[in-house]
């Protein structure tokens, strides 16, 4: 059975959903997407490449990652993190990191705007008895 068969099976097994899957004739690479990571299956290397998405937590990455090691006779390798920006753009690294962070403050900026505001308006508005 061909490694990409096996891989099927056992995200299947584990109801690991596959939102989208292509094969890359000129690399010979299978490429599953869900919701976590990405798997890049090559069946003349006999080898596993995964990437996590960057906001997936450690123990999920580790047991997604234990899930494909079941598979004894593949290579397997991990690749750095990625996520998508808001164009649909793929980024990975240290760089997939540094988007979450800088929306992380983004957010946290609107939420003190959005406090500040109200603030105010509690305390400069009059009150009227019902």
């Amino acid at each position: 059975m061909s490694l990409t068969k096996q891989v099927t099976q056992k995200l299947d097994e584990y109801g690991i959903e596959i939102f989208k899957d292509y094969e890359v004739e000129e690399k010979g690479e299978h490429v599953f997407y869900s919701r976590h990571m990405i798997v890049f299956v090559n069946d003349s290397d006999n080898s596993i490449s995964v990437t996590f998405q960057a906001t997936t937590k450690p123990e999920k990455s580790a047991s997604l990652a234990l899930i494909l090691n079941q598979l004894r006779d593949a290579e397997m390798h991990i690749m750095e993190p990625f996520i998508f920006n808001d164009k649909n753009e793929f980024i990975s690294g240290e760089a997939a990191y540094q988007l979450i962070e800088n929306a992380d403050k983004e957010k946290i900026r609107r939420e003190m705007m959005k406090h500040d505001i109200y603030s105010h308006i509690l305390e400069t508005s009059e009150c009227h008895e019902c």
